[in-house]
């Protein structure tokens, strides 16, 4: 198990999403998308999207992220908000993801979209998407994007690809890095919004919902196709269904 180091977690200006501002987060100088594994965590869900992590490597890393988090903020407030904050209102505004729980100590709250999930120890990897901001309070945003129970093996199969794709179709380009990255982080905002949507219409509109939900549905479809760009074919398509999912 090996973290990123926090001194090379990049934060970018918050951008205005709706009613909240999201700033991306990516690893070394924007050319890697943040995401990290944790091996052998105990978790234990406490609902049916939250889990609790208890992992000693993992909690020591997310307590050095949050040192990070809150001096970039406060080295970069008053060109993102206009606002020169003090220290102490910054720490009070900041979402701790670290939580002391009475019966398992210190453990990290995290989302997960793994559907039910038993307790136990497992092998998990953990999606950034950045900080969202509110009126008064920030918070880091990420989800558990897969697990695995730690007795799991996973066994990985070579692919033809020539039995796939005709030959005609070697020379083809592979997508530019920044447009790529760009891309990823239009889908996990866009899903990131869908999912607070919902929950902010739940008890208002129902046919909203649903179609909310079936946008979520869709993003969540194409998931593995971002992760398997192999050139500019796939990463128009996959722009294209983004786009008309969006609109």
């Amino acid at each position: 198990m090996q973290f990123p180091s926090v001194s090379e977690i990049i934060i970018s200006k918050p951008k205005k999403l709706m009613n909240t501002f999201l700033a991306s987060m990516h690893y070394k100088s924007k050319k890697l998308p943040l995401r990290f594994a944790v091996d052998s965590a105990m978790c234990i869900p406490i609902s049916s999207d939250v889990v609790l992590v208890k992992n000693k490597n993992f909690m020591d890393f997310v307590a050095d992220l949050n040192e990070h988090i809150i001096s970039c903020v406060k080295s970069n407030c008053v060109e993102w908000f206009n606002n020169n904050m003090n220290l102490e209102l910054i720490e009070e505004y900041y979402v701790n993801p670290l939580k002391y729980d009475k019966i398992y100590g210190s453990v990290v709250k995290l989302k997960h979209d793994e559907g039910k999930l038993e307790k136990g120890k497992k092998n998990i990897i953990i999606d950034v998407v950045g900080l969202r901001f509110l009126k008064q309070k920030f918070s880091i945003e990420w989800t558990i994007s897969s697990i695995e129970d730690v007795s799991d093996k996973i066994e990985f199969q070579s692919v033809d690809t020539d039995s796939i794709f005709s030959s005609d179709l070697d020379d083809i380009p592979e997508p530019d890095p920044e447009e790529l990255l760009e891309m990823k982080d239009k889908y996990n905002l866009l899903l990131t919004n869908i999912s607070i949507s919902i929950d902010d219409e739940h008890a208002k509109h129902k046919e909203v919902i649903k179609q909310l939900d079936a946008k979520k549905k869709l993003l969540v479809g194409i998931k593995d196709k971002i992760a398997e760009v192999q050139n500019v074919n796939d990463f128009y398509e996959i722009s294209e269904a983004i786009q008309n999912i969006q609109s």
